[in-house]
This record gives structure tokens, sequence and C-alpha cells, in this order.
């Protein structure tokens, strides 16, 4: 399970609530998880406050863009992202470029090489509001 500690007896994890609310146990069955088909520039749909994105494997070099539509994703949410493996000979990385109601996108870029990798990309989105408190 994406972004968690498991307890002493491996049912439950500490999960990002996705309601501003307190750290809560989860089941560790918690998540989903979806892999794209036809390349790593492809569209997924996930619809998990957790979860994990494998991508597609095929031959890379440079920086792609790719959607991700999740029905928990409001325009403001914060998805946290990590890869969790799978890279080949290359040094790469992920992040968020967008945030819209119903969708995220994240930009992978590999640095050198030719990624052949299929990468895990673990997320969690984090709806809350955020306020600040009034400048001194």
């Amino acid at each position: 399970m994406p972004f968690s500690w498991k307890d002493d007896t491996g049912t439950h994890a500490i999960g990002i609530p996705t309601d501003g609310g307190d750290l809560n146990l989860v089941p560790v069955t918690a998540g989903a998880s979806v892999t794209q088909l036809i390349g790593r520039y492809a569209a997924v749909t996930i619809n998990s406050a957790i979860g994990s994105i494998i991508t597609n494997n095929a031959s890379f070099n440079g920086t792609v863009p790719f959607t991700v539509h999740n029905n928990t994703v409001k325009a403001g949410t914060t998805v946290v992202l990590s890869m969790a493996g799978g890279q080949t000979n290359s040094v790469s990385h992920c992040w968020i470029s967008a945030v819209a109601d119903g969708s995220f996108q994240i930009t992978f870029q590999c640095l050198t090489g030719n990624e052949t990798g299929a990468i895990t990309i673990n997320f969690a989105v984090k709806v809350a509001a955020i306020s600040f408190p009034p400048a001194p």
C-alpha cells in the first residue's frame, strides 16, 4: 500500500486522509492499481485516493506528461508521488504538473540513457481546504 506504515499485526496502515482530518488506520488492502496499456503518454483512470500506476515499458528518452483521471481529485487537491521501482538504465523522476477537478497530470522525465522499465508510481490524494493565518 503506498505511503503507509504497517502496524504490528500487518492488517492496518496509517492512511493519508482525504477529508482534511487526522491520520487514520485503514485496511492494508485499501488502494488500487492501474497499468498504462499503449505508451507512456497514455491517460489512465484510477478512482482511488491512494494507489499505484505502472507505466508502459516502451523505451523513451526525454519528458512525457500523462493524465490520471481520478474522481477523488478536486481543484486545489494535493497529490503526493513516489517512484517505487522499475527503473532500468537511466536517471529518471516524476512530478505533479497539473491538478483539476477529476484529474491530475504526472510528468515523467528520463535524464540519462533510455528508460525501458515499467515504472511503479505510488500516489496519495489529499483533499483539504488550505488556509493561512493573516500576515502580521
